[in-house]
């Protein structure tokens, strides 16, 4: 699927980039970051191009992509959004406190807070509790 995608954009990137190039359309290319930045650097390689003009709109992208790496990044579609509560458990968890802790913070049982941490887990695909940190702060679910 994957091979798919990348030969349909390539067959679009053979049409845009001359028209990109003869009307000076860099910043337009270059404003859609880091997935405008890998397509090309992907498309320069497997082309094997030699062209500065290329060059100069994948620097570009890049850069954008460094400025805004959030923009155009898929945001937890592949996730199963955490509950209320869930999030509560979670930033407990990245204060560095034990389940005993939590369930005491939030007057509920431990069993409860173990059931709440299995679905934490699965959720963001973690099997302990530093995945699920590193994955909570990628996606930006919890304030750092």
């Amino acid at each position: 699927m994957q091979v798919e995608q990348n030969t349909r954009a390539y067959q679009l990137l053979d049409v845009t980039l001359p028209i990109i190039k003869r009307r000076r359309f860099d910043r337009l290319a270059a404003d859609e970051g880091e997935q405008m930045y890998l397509l090309l650097r992907s498309y320069r390689k497997t082309h094997g191009l030699e062209d500065a003009y290329l060059d100069r709109i994948i620097t570009l992208s890049k850069e954008m992509g460094l400025l805004y790496p959030d923009y155009l990044r898929k945001r937890c579609e592949k996730f199963t959004p955490l509950t209320q509560t869930e999030l509560h458990v979670l930033t407990l968890i990245a204060d560095g406190r034990s389940n005993v802790q939590i369930a005491d913070y939030l007057d509920i049982s431990v069993n409860t807070v173990k059931f709440h941490c299995k679905n934490i887990f699965q959720k963001l695909d973690a099997t302990n509790r530093q995945q699920a940190i590193k994955t909570a702060q990628e996606l930006k679910l919890l304030r750092k």
